[in-house]
């Protein structure tokens, strides 16, 4: 299906190379392939530095919202 929505290019506006999951042939919809990182052919240390990278974030922002009163 060749449809992409905005949200991939305000990424690229924004500064970012997005870690995308989506359609598969999203490389023939890019101008460069490498602009993005696809998630289907990410390495395994990449996703897993993410997860964790992601948990950080979770644990940091609940506490950050929770008063310590």
């Amino acid at each position: 299906m060749d449809y992409v929505t905005e949200k991939l290019y305000d990424a690229f506006v924004a500064g970012c190379v997005p870690l995308y999951l989506g359609a598969p042939n999203i490389a023939n919809l890019l101008p460069d392939p490498d602009a993005i990182i696809d998630y289907r052919q990410a390495p395994t240390s990449l996703l897993s530095y993410l997860s964790t990278v992601w948990w950080v974030i979770s644990i940091t922002s609940s506490t950050e919202r929770t008063p310590l009163s």
